[in-house]
């Protein structure tokens, strides 16, 4: 007689759809439910890494856009600010003159009255007070050039010209100039004009954007015309040369 097997199979009776029992009697999830898991987490590792790309990609590209308009309203500045000084040294070739020593001027006029005659010295200087435009006698009097206080470019003063014209960038006596203020975290425009020359100079904040505009203004000018850290002025100290006595 043929034995009839009446254990109800382990699977079968306890309903356990989509699990197994290896051979040890313990159950496991079947392999379906782990690859549903895999794939869910590969799709959010996907979209996180896009996501982080496109952000990436968005901020570099704003970042470059920036540098380009920075650098060109730098450009543009230092152009207004070359030809301001340019043709106050062709319109009044005599430049400030006898101006030195400050109380008592000597009657010659040497680098001592102006390292480089014509150009307009520096405005923080007091021989400012006894240049053409200035005060022959005594600084600060009414309808006179007054001492700057500082060497900023937009106190900048065309020293052989008559009050009427003196003031380059502002001022009742302007000619009519207007210095735009520089981009965002860099440092107002400065003139010195000394025994190396005359140059403007200004200070890039740190971020990606003005020291990538930096490079891109560097570019613009030839071999001696600009400067990085010019003297050791600073990493982000950017010079550009109006007169240049010696090229080193």
């Amino acid at each position: 007689m043929r034995r009839v097997d009446t254990l109800p199979d382990a699977r079968a009776e306890s309903g356990m759809t989509g699990k197994s029992m290896d051979n040890s009697g313990f159950v496991s999830e079947n392999s379906d439910s782990g690859n549903v898991l895999f794939y869910v987490f590969l799709a959010i590792g996907l979209m996180a890494a896009l996501t982080y790309a496109f952000v990436k990609d968005s901020r570099e590209n704003y970042s470059a856009q920036s540098s380009v308009r920075i650098a060109e309203e730098l450009f543009s500045q230092v152009n207004l600010i070359r030809s301001a000084v340019q043709q106050c040294a062709m319109e009044f070739p005599q430049g400030g003159g006898d101006i030195a020593p400050l109380a008592t001027p000597d009657g010659v006029i040497t680098a001592a009255d102006n390292a480089n005659n014509p150009y307009p010295i520096d405005p923080d200087t007091d021989l400012i007070t006894n240049a053409p435009a200035g005060c022959v006698a005594t600084g600060g009097a009414s309808g006179c050039v007054t001492l700057a206080a500082n060497n900023n470019v937009e106190n900048l003063t065309c020293i052989g010209a008559p009050i009427s014209e003196a003031n380059m960038f502002q001022g009742a006596n302007n000619q009519g100039r207007f210095l735009p203020p520089p981009p965002t975290g860099f440092t107002d425009w400065t003139y010195t004009n000394d025994a190396n020359g005359v140059y403007i100079q200004t200070t890039a904040a740190s971020d990606l954007a003005s020291v990538n505009a930096l490079a891109r203004l560097m570019a613009k000018f030839g071999t001696c015309q600009a400067d990085m850290d010019y003297n050791s002025c600073g990493v982000r100290c950017f010079t550009v040369w109006i007169l240049r006595k010696a090229c080193p």
